[in-house]
């Protein structure tokens, strides 16, 4: 099989490049119109000269990419807000406005607000068009919002807000990746209901199913544990997963389970090919059953919440069901590229998903690698040849999301392999055990024993995970990997791939000069990781965290009470991960680092220790709030900068910058400039 000459392949390919190249670039859309245009002239004048042609010249090939690539381009820069005219973004003013909204889903809340995403209808009285993410207050009374119905309110929009730290978590850029460019801030007391819920939304009613079965599961007896997993293995809702049982999933290598799938949608397929069958010998039996699946199918992936995985699951298999029923031959690939062109046109934001890329790579390498894996070892004995076929599946998955594993979560699980080969022959179980407890327990009718046996089940998968994840030593974590790392491993794995299908130089050359380049990137981050000193001080309230990081090592100087509370800071925690730290020693805060070409910085602190005009020109940080003329510092030091951590009075730092900008001293606020960052070569 010569894989990449399949057309849709080659189509996919350039769609996604452009898809990539529309957002990266936001070209204006008239500009990339004319060139489509051009393009199309182009193609329409060739192919009218060629037409006799039964091979076409590789210019008409050429320019029937170059038009995929631009029609790639156009549809994100279509979708992108600024490009809609009536999008809301461009009727927003900086104070409160009035504005009709309706609740499309809701978002795991916090210990204050309820968290909703919701289209924007109006905003003073002008039609609007929209997503946005609402932060309703939570209040004595518990009142929140429903998913489905309309609300008025008063508001201000608010952008999201840039990460204070460098190795925080992009909030801000992972929303606006969604389509998503605004937030806003409710009360009970200026938000007014509308409408009532519309019965018809399917998202509204989908989510108040889900909201039943959770309800229905409490009521049934089983605990809030493994109530989560049921909802996460049968819905792909994982809201209500505690965050260590997560954490043990995915250091078990396993955390795939907790969202539908391909895996669970193919389960389901084949459960419901079983169930139609009889309708086969009926007079246009196929057809009904054909539609029957897919609407279970697309019903089944609504109650999941149309998750990237539970999406293109449930278009891929769409398409099979449709080629296995109507008797008609296809091709894994095809039908896989055919969905991600249709899931792309719809919502080309989808590309920038982890779980979209982590979907469409796992199947990619399953099914190009796995097959001629498989044929390496020919079990005869049954059960090891299942083993073994569960063991090529789970192998080649790994190997098509290790670059982005490492990329986004900078840690490899070291026993997936066992873990995978325990729980993937007992999921079939689990899950239709689980579609049948979630609908007796809706219906009323869940047998006691089978509640219990199922709680045990779930209990030993629970166990056997944790034990697993146990395993510390087998868990590496904080691997430093670059993009350049990134994409120089995903090339030389996706032509290993293609190397399983066809063995020839046009696949080796490409995998080979992808691990070179690896191998020269992963030397490059060490070489600086070695030769860079990086000093940082953190953006944190009610405490100072300053830290010095060389060759792997972190020195962390803090003014809390003890260290664990700065162990499991949330910055220090992202900091060691992103940076791939190999050891952290944990210091009280001194007065007095020095930087690089003999510079100082010192810290002034509730002591008020200043008077040391030795370190004339040096760098100042304010925290704790000491009570200082900073006038007379100044006088003193001469500092070439000075900064203020968020563990100071608001009312200091107004006088502080008012002082420094008097002085034409630069000032560092790291409450709104973020974290201070100085590099240096060792």
């Amino acid at each position: 099989m010569r894989l990449l000459n399949f057309i849709v392949i080659r189509l996919s390919l350039f769609f996604v490049l452009g898809t990539l190249l529309g957002f990266c670039f936001e070209i204006k859309i008239y500009h990339q119109l004319i060139g489509l245009a051009f393009s199309l002239s182009l193609l329409l004048v060739y192919y009218l000269i060629q037409r006799k042609s039964f091979h076409p010249p590789y210019t008409f090939s050429a320019l029937v990419y170059v038009v995929i690539l631009q029609l790639g381009c156009v549809n994100a820069s279509y979708h992108l807000p600024k490009n809609q005219e009536n999008h809301f973004i461009h009727q927003t003013k900086n104070n409160h406005q009035t504005f009709v909204f309706k609740v499309t889903e809701a978002q795991k809340d916090n210990d204050f607000n309820y968290k909703y995403l919701a289209d924007i209808y109006q905003i003073n009285q002008h039609k609007s068009l929209g997503k946005c993410l609402v932060h309703y207050q939570k209040d004595s009374l518990r009142h929140h919002l429903e998913v489905g119905v309309v609300y008025q309110a008063i508001g201000k929009f608010q952008d999201f807000k840039t990460p204070k730290n460098p190795t925080d978590f992009n909030y801000k850029k992972f929303m606006e990746r969604r389509g998503i460019k605004k937030q806003v801030y409710l009360k009970s007391e200026n938000t007014v209901r509308l409408g009532v819920k519309q019965k018809r939304n399917l998202t509204a009613w989908a989510h108040y199913k889900r909201q039943e079965i959770k309800d229905s599961l409490a009521q049934n007896g089983f605990l809030k544990k493994e109530s989560g997993l049921i909802q996460a293995l049968v819905l792909g809702q994982k809201k209500d997963i505690d965050a260590t049982t997560y954490q043990n999933f995915s250091k078990a290598g396993v955390v795939h389970i907790l969202a539908v799938s391909g895996l669970h949608v193919g389960i389901v397929l084949l459960l419901l090919q079983y169930i139609f069958k009889p309708l086969d010998w009926l007079p246009y039996g196929k057809i009904l059953k054909t539609i029957l699946i897919l609407a279970c199918l697309w019903l089944f992936g609504l109650m999941a919440g149309f998750s990237p995985s539970v999406t293109r699951a449930v278009t891929m298999f769409s398409l099979f069901a449709v080629a296995i029923n109507m008797k008609r031959k296809t091709n894994t690939i095809n039908v896989l590229c055919i969905s991600l062109l249709i899931l792309l046109l719809i919502q080309p934001n989808r590309i920038f998903e982890v779980g979209f890329q982590l979907s469409y790579s796992a199947v990619f390498a399953i099914v190009t690698m796995q097959p001629p894996l498989f044929k390496l070892v020919q079990p005869k004995w049954k059960p090891l040849k299942y083993l073994w076929s569960v063991a090529s599946v789970t192998l080649t998955a790994q190997l098509g999301v290790l670059p982005l594993s490492l990329f986004y979560f900078k840690q490899f699980p070291g026993l997936f392999m066992l873990a995978n080969i325990v729980i993937i022959p007992l999921l079939g179980i689990i899950l239709g055990l689980g579609i049948l407890v979630v609908i007796l327990s809706l219906a009323g009718f869940l047998p006691e024993f089978l509640q219990a046996f199922f709680a045990q089940v779930l209990n030993f998968l629970s166990f056997f995970v944790n034990q697993i994840a146990n395993q510390e030593e087998f868990v590496i974590q904080n691997i430093n990997f670059s993009e350049w790392m990134f994409i120089s491993l995903s090339i030389a794995i996706f032509f290993l791939l293609l190397s399983f299908r066809k063995p020839n130089f046009g696949n080796l050359a490409p995998m080979l000069l992808g691990l070179s380049s690896f191998f020269v990137a992963a030397l490059v981050e060490q070489s600086k990781t070695n030769q860079t000193h990086q000093f940082i001080v953190f953006d944190q309230a009610r405490k100072t965290i300053i830290g010095s990081q060389f060759a792997g090592h972190l020195d962390l100087f803090y003014s809390a009470k003890n260290t664990n509370e700065i162990a499991t800071n949330y910055a220090v925690k992202n900091y060691e991960k992103l940076e791939g730290l190999k050891t952290i020693s944990f210091n009280k805060k001194q007065n007095i680092y020095a930087l690089a070409n003999e510079e100082f910085l010192l810290v002034v602190d509730e002591k008020e220790i200043y008077q040391l005009p030795e370190l004339k020109n040096s760098i100042v940080l304010l925290t704790n709030s000491p009570k200082i003329n900073l006038n007379r510092l100044i006088e003193i030091l001469e500092p070439s900068l000075i900064i203020a951590d968020a563990n100071n009075y608001r009312s200091f730092i107004e006088l502080w910058r008012t002082t420094a900008v008097k002085n034409k001293i630069d000032f560092h606020y790291t409450y709104e400039d973020g974290a201070w960052l100085k590099e240096w070569k060792q």
